[in-house]
């Protein structure tokens, strides 16, 4: 195949219609309006931006960054999340992987601290290699199994419950997650319907994000964001797979814990993270969930 001459142009003056084009056509599944505003417009740390790559015949690779904000400890860290990583067919193996992330990578040089994590797939994983970045498995899962008879507690439902939510602290990398960001995160526009529930008679504030999945004829919940005392958690678990029927729960586990990895992550570091006592380089230095790669944002 004939490579022919491309052209690189800044994301935003490419009409959005062209945009998800290239995006549909590289993931082989529609991208709407609706989905593009939720995950690119209206974001809780900002619009995206981007770059995509052109031919005489139109759109052919793109590339997209979203604002992203990590925490570590009591410091807060803006990051950017690479998505999108995108080639039409027909433009396969010109290098336009490497070309846009080249190109975005430079553009980020002087942020301070400045950092870039993708959750790449089994085709960009060893292009991300090839450009240096720091690739490693982060999230693993578990399945559990819960008896849907029994004792459970009351439950009640609604996405107002977001309102109280919380997250521990923790030493590691980890999303700021907050109510706002966690209502964005579970918008039915993602294309996911998510539920939250929580416990009726708890004294303290508790809650579950979760998801029913199918695998063959089993039902299967799964847990995207769990808030609350240890005691609180395991009695929400119990009681939402019952009220569910869903006898298999899926958790995220600890890497250190015996568990199937789920996700990898891809990592590209330019600033200095000494101040912060972590390196982003490393797996150890990571706590996502699968709020941060349930259907791999």
């Amino acid at each position: 195949m004939t490579s022919r001459p491309l052209t690189i142009r800044p994301a935003h003056q490419i009409p959005e219609g062209d945009l998800r084009a290239v995006i549909a056509s590289a993931f082989d599944m529609p991208r709407s309006a609706a989905w593009f505003d939720w995950k690119h417009r209206d974001a809780p740390w900002g619009p995206s931006t981007g770059l995509v790559a052109l031919d005489d015949r139109g759109a052919v690779g793109a590339r997209i960054l979203m604002p992203w904000h990590l925490s570590v400890g009591a410091e807060q860290v803006r990051a950017w999340r690479a998505t999108e990583a995108s080639t039409v067919p027909r433009a396969q193996g010109q290098g336009i992987f490497s070309r846009l992330n080249r190109q975005l990578m430079e553009s980020l040089r002087g942020d301070e601290p400045a950092l870039i994590f993708s959750t790449p797939n089994s085709n960009s994983r060893l292009g991300y290699a090839k450009l240096g970045w720091s690739v490693f498995p982060v999230v693993r899962h578990q399945y559990e199994f819960h008896p849907v008879v029994g004792r459970r507690a009351r439950l009640q439902h609604g996405d107002d419950l977001i309102d109280g939510h919380w997250d521990e602290p923790s030493d590691a990398i980890t999303t700021q997650w907050t109510s706002d960001s966690l209502r964005w995160r579970i918008d039915r526009r993602s294309g996911n319907a998510y539920e939250v529930s929580a416990l009726s008679d708890a004294d303290l504030p508790n809650g579950v994000v979760y998801r029913v999945i199918r695998r063959g004829p089993m039902r299967i919940l799964l847990l995207v964001a769990l808030w609350g005392t240890p005691a609180t958690r395991r009695t929400l678990v119990h009681s939402v797979a019952a009220d569910r029927r869903t006898p298999v729960v899926l958790r995220t586990r600890p890497p250190a814990e015996r568990s199937r990895r789920y996700s990898e992550l891809a990592v590209f570091v330019s600033g200095d993270w000494d101040r912060l006592g972590v390196d982003p380089r490393l797996p150890q230095a990571w706590d996502l969930s699968f709020c941060d790669v349930e259907s791999l944002l």
